[in-house]
């Protein structure tokens, strides 16, 4: 079961019926993701899959989980395209200031990943840098801090 406090955020920013107990949300993405204390999970939710009929044509963010600790953590699992990478954070970015701004109420921290499913740019290079200043880490899992 989602966390109730958790559960209104998601609903009021994404939509009924999309919180997900635990990591349920991630279904086959769900070995990228790991919690050290599922119990400290307060809920996840496919951001993708949930607004795609509101923003069919937009590049949508994939993923997001929140922590009992009020850390809130967005998963991108994406292939080795930072054009397309930019965009979608962007386009978060824009969703977390306008009807996403309930998930930001609810957090007191954000962390946001690239789960790269082909090979990461390599450190100094242009792209690695760009998504750097997005605030954006690269990883081949993403361990949460709960």
């Amino acid at each position: 079961m989602c966390r109730p406090d958790f559960r209104r955020a998601v609903e009021q920013a994404v939509g009924l019926d999309c919180c997900r107990p635990g990591l349920q949300a991630f279904r086959g993405h769900r070995r990228l993701i790991q919690a050290h204390h599922s119990r400290a999970v307060a809920g996840s939710v496919d951001l993708d899959q949930c607004l795609i009929s509101r923003y069919p044509q937009d590049a949508r963010w994939d993923y997001a989980v929140g922590c009992v600790n009020r850390l809130l953590v967005f998963v991108e699992v994406h292939p080795n395209d930072i054009t397309g990478l930019v965009r979608k954070k962007a386009w978060l970015d824009q969703f977390l200031q306008g009807q996403g701004k309930p998930l930001l109420s609810w957090a007191d921290r954000r962390e946001y990943y690239w789960v790269r499913t082909q090979k990461a740019p390599r450190q100094g290079t242009r792209d690695y840098y760009r998504l750097i200043e997005k605030g954006v880490k690269i990883a081949k899992r993403v361990i949460l801090r709960c």
